[in-house]
């Protein structure tokens, strides 16, 4: 009984949670991307022909190259938060634990200070951290997106105290488990073996719930008043307030500072206390 009915239908919900502020962009494009995927495999596995379970199963259900929303990383591009943003956002971290948890609070962190996509934070494996032949901390991590694995990212101290912390966390709640299969952040349910990662939708949702529980966000804006412009201090959007737009920060924050690319400068502290200092993503 399925069919292009369901999953316009399907499409329509999601469009419509995103642009009410329920679900991120990036949570929009990477639902409906990972299930065309899924629909794909079940019919090249053959379980859509006589005999199989989903025998019957509509040729027009199914998700075409076209019904994947635009990619984040480039129709939002340049859309960084402002300083004063990040300066409540980080002065607030507290608070972010209080209403998650540890693990959602430094997700959060080693997003802001590496850049990197939230999901490659997300699913990030116990073994992460190494050590260049100078005693530099390096972040090593899975680019998914381009099939680039893996990739190592120079980081500062603090943010590998952050990884530090969290492994023994994660060691504490998982003894057992061999440190090659453990992941850094074990998703809360049915993980009993800490072997399987939180999600970004879960982060996201804990992110998205925090921001909105936050005072307004004031920003200079420049505006019109009886012909003349005045900056004045305004709310900013909440909405545009998510954890991929820390990416973007972080990219526009090393632009801004001349970091030419292919460079990583390591400051000590990390990007949470100084903005303008940190590491530069590598594609």
């Amino acid at each position: 009984m399925l069919g292009r009915v369901d999953i316009t239908a399907f499409l329509g919900r999601l469009s419509f949670l995103n642009h009410r502020g329920d679900i991120s962009a990036c949570t929009q494009y990477m639902t409906v991307r990972d299930i065309r995927r899924v629909l794909t495999r079940l019919r090249t596995l053959g379980l859509t022909t006589p005999g199989q379970p989903l025998h019957g199963l509509a040729d027009d259900f199914a998700l075409r190259q076209e019904d994947i929303p635009d990619d984040p990383e480039d129709f939002e591009a340049s859309r960084d938060l402002p300083p004063e943003v990040m300066r409540q956002l980080c002065a607030n971290l507290d608070s972010l634990e209080t209403v998650s948890s540890t693990d959602v609070r430094t997700t959060i962190e080693l997003i802001i200070d590496t850049g990197r996509r939230p999901n490659e934070i997300c699913k990030l494996p116990w073994q992460c951290l190494d050590r260049e032949s100078d005693g530099t901390p390096v972040l090593v991590y899975d680019n998914t997106k381009n099939l680039r694995h893996p990739r190592r990212l120079p980081i500062p101290g603090a943010t590998a105290a952050l990884v530090i912390r969290q492994q023994q966390l994660a060691r504490a709640r998982f003894p057992a488990t061999p440190t090659d299969k453990l992941k850094l952040f074990p998703a809360g349910l049915a993980n009993p073996h800490g072997t399987k990662a939180t999600t970004y939708e879960w982060v996201s949702a804990k992110h998205r719930a925090w921001v909105k529980g936050l005072p307004d966000f004031l920003v200079p804006t420049v505006i019109v008043e009886e012909g003349n412009r005045v900056t004045t201090m305004l709310p900013f959007d909440k909405n545009k307030i998510y954890p991929y737009a820390y990416r973007h920060t972080y990219a526009q924050r090393h632009a801004d500072a001349g970091v030419p690319p292919g460079r990583s400068p390591i400051v000590d502290g990390s990007p949470r206390g100084q903005h303008h200092a940190a590491v530069l993503p590598r594609r």
